[in-house]
């Protein structure tokens, strides 16, 4: 129903949303270098109206980092980028969407992190992981259907 004290021209009047797709400049291995710049161009793109800002896979550590993905080190340093994004989230108005690699039951999972007002609302992890030419994902991903629990605790 559209509200009468919005403009005609106004998209929000027309239950439609203004979604940002980002990509940021990435430094590979380092969670919390990307995390501030995610953080700055979510920022960005909620003052501008978006209520969506979606970035790529894998993009707080590095896509094509392998074996390191399943380094202590680099997943410690993940969790302190998604902390800095959750509390950038606090300033804007958008729903952020970001990859990261996620451990949960001693596996590590490629998933896409929602987060919006100081919070984590949900974690989904690939379903369909790649195992052909250049991407041998299966060698340091599981896929979404081998998890045990349906439910995880990330971050408070």
């Amino acid at each position: 129903m559209i509200q009468m004290n919005r403009s005609f021209l106004d998209l929000y009047a027309h239950n439609f949303i203004r979604v940002a797709v980002a990509v940021p400049r990435q430094k590979l291995a380092s969670p919390v270098e990307n995390s501030a710049e995610i953080g700055r161009m979510y920022l960005k793109a909620s003052v501008q109206g978006a209520a969506l800002v979606l970035f790529p896979e894998l993009c707080v550590s590095g896509y094509s980092l392998d074996d390191l993905h399943q380094q202590d080190a680099l997943l410690q340093a993940v969790l302190e980028g998604l902390k800095q994004l959750i509390d950038v989230t606090t300033s804007g108005n958008a729903l952020l969407i970001v990859g990261a690699p996620v451990r949960l039951e001693n596996r590590i999972y490629n998933s896409a992190v929602i987060i919006a007002s100081g919070r984590v609302l949900g974690i989904v992890p690939k379903s369909y992981i790649p195992n052909y030419r250049e991407f041998y994902e299966k060698r340091q991903f599981a896929a979404a259907r081998d998890a045990i629990s349906d439910t995880i605790l990330c971050l408070g």
